[in-house]
């Protein structure tokens, strides 16, 4: 019987555990070492780490507040890198490939950004939703436009991560069935398997692709909605 292509996705279908529990776990590790309070003096990991983790983050950030998000981006995207990365094992589960823990990231990070910035500073953050100098017959359009340019950003996000994910997995999939058929042809096995090599080094490029994407635009949704509260 020949299974749909899409049950590649399901979790039934891999002979191994998830690697979710592993993924989170070294999230969390990645929490606690990177404080230096845990640490007598600095080791290896942080003289390479931290310069890194400097320029990757505080140097894109305007906002001070946005400032004590930092050390929340890191173990996101590391864990974003693994469950991309393992999700293109065999036989393992590819969490990044599903909504609901693109969404799950994206609406928690969105959703702390902006209830801290009604909180900090509530007329401001409302008043950005009209910009300045806007004609009066247009008001009521580009708060509506603004708004929904608002709302839609933790669902583009995750779909973004999603569709880039999911696809390079499908083409995994189908290339790696035809090679599997084209066993006892010489010819075309030799081809298809510099293929399924090549595609399989890309894939791997675009897991850290995406996942340096999908950090960075939380970082600039969260300081696009709270740097309004630094001018308090």
């Amino acid at each position: 019987m020949i299974m749909d292509i899409f049950s590649i996705f399901d979790v039934n279908s891999h002979t191994f555990l998830s690697m979710t529990q592993i993924l989170w776990l070294i999230s969390f590790w990645v929490i606690f070492t990177q404080n230096k309070k845990f640490w007598m003096f600095s080791t290896w990991y942080f003289t390479f780490y931290t310069p890194t983790q400097i320029s990757f983050q505080q140097s894109n950030l305007i906002s001070k507040t946005l400032l004590g998000f930092s050390p929340i981006f890191t173990p996101l995207f590391i864990m974003l890198i693994l469950c991309n990365l393992t999700g293109t094992l065999p036989y393992v589960f590819s969490n990044s490939c599903h909504l609901i823990l693109s969404l799950s990231l994206s609406s928690v990070f969105w959703m702390s950004s902006v209830l801290l910035s009604l909180k900090l500073n509530f007329k401001k953050t409302i008043a950005h939703l009209l910009p300045l100098g806007t004609p009066t017959i247009l008001n009521p359009f580009l708060i509506l436009v603004e708004l929904v340019s608002l709302l839609i950003r933790p669902f583009t996000l995750a779909v973004r991560l999603m569709a880039n994910m999911s696809a390079g997995h499908i083409v995994l999939s189908l290339v790696g069935t035809f090679l599997t058929s084209s066993l006892f042809s010489s010819g075309i096995l030799i081809i298809l398997l510099l293929i399924q090599v090549g595609y399989f080094l890309i894939e791997m490029g675009i897991s850290l692709i995406q996942a340096y994407i999908f950090t960075l635009l939380v970082s600039f949704y969260s300081e696009d909605a709270i740097c309004y509260s630094d001018n308090n």
